[in-house]
């Protein structure tokens, strides 16, 4: 690994993170002996947004079965297991930080989708697969942490089918300064790596992509639908996630970040 990736790797490693989870859960009362995909998600949807911004992600991608799906930036496998179980794909799910790898893979098992997704440690600027071996590539929320993004794009066109789909969102540097750390992404500057909405999309392009849409993604609604009621992210993030957190809603309030979801393809 590279200094940068080894800091990267530093900021989200928390001991014992399923456990965690699990403990969350018991405290809400809910049946350890049947859980889903579903239970998690208050606490494995990583990214700005929460799940409402999962499922906005999924059908701009316009999911269908069958297809293979590469994950680029895992995190603790939410987005996984609810593409794998709502949709019927296979995903391959690759992320930096091994302990977040194990996590998703104990999490896989529990809710009965590891026969549907294959997880392994790897960067999302140097991946660990073939060329040409998926309809969709998926990265949310990923991009903050990467200094190279042309290598990103790059990966990411090479590994999918002439015709295949990126989706994409991020929180892109916004016109009124530095964003307030910390952050969910980077407590500090120096794993912050943040560019303007119009550098991400003429980087797509450069890699080969074709944008056929850019929109912003929607905001998290505080309490509100299918993460109501669950344990918060501080179980997989830290205590500091709230903080954190009010600082990314705050950055975006006053124009520092600017949140976009983009959906691009590979010539055919």
């Amino acid at each position: 690994m590279t200094g940068e990736s080894d800091a990267v790797v530093r900021h989200y490693e928390l001991p014992g993170i399923v456990q965690r989870l699990l403990d969350g859960l018991g405290a809400q009362g809910r049946d350890l002996s049947r859980l889903g995909a579903a239970d998690f998600r208050g606490m494995d949807q990583l990214h700005g947004g929460g799940f409402a911004a999962t499922e906005a992600m999924a059908a701009l991608a316009g999911m269908t079965p069958g297809m293979r799906v590469l994950d680029a930036g895992s995190g603790l496998g939410g987005t996984s297991r609810y593409l794998a179980e709502t949709f019927g794909v296979e995903v391959e799910a690759v992320d930096l930080t091994p302990g977040f790898v194990e996590a998703a893979e104990a999490l896989n098992r529990l809710c009965g989708l590891d026969g549907l997704i294959r997880t392994r440690v790897g960067s999302v600027t140097a991946l660990p697969c073939g060329d040409a071996e998926f309809d969709l590539v998926w990265s949310h929320y990923v991009a903050m942490n990467v200094s190279d993004k042309a290598a990103l794009f790059a990966e990411a066109f090479r590994v999918l089918r002439p015709g295949g789909r990126m989706v994409f969102a991020m929180l892109a540097e916004g016109p009124e300064g530095p964003p307030h750390y910390p952050l969910p992404w980077a407590r500090e500057p120096s794993t912050s790596f943040l560019a303007t909405p119009e550098a991400v999309l003429a980087g797509m392009e450069a890699a080969g992509f074709e944008v056929l849409e850019a929109r912003k993604p929607p905001p998290r609604q505080a309490g509100a639908g299918s993460d109501a009621g669950l344990a918060p992210k501080t179980a997989a993030m830290g205590d500091d996630m709230a903080q954190r957190e009010e600082n990314s809603r705050r950055s975006v309030a006053e124009g520092r970040l600017q949140p976009m979801m983009v959906l691009a393809g590979r010539p055919g």
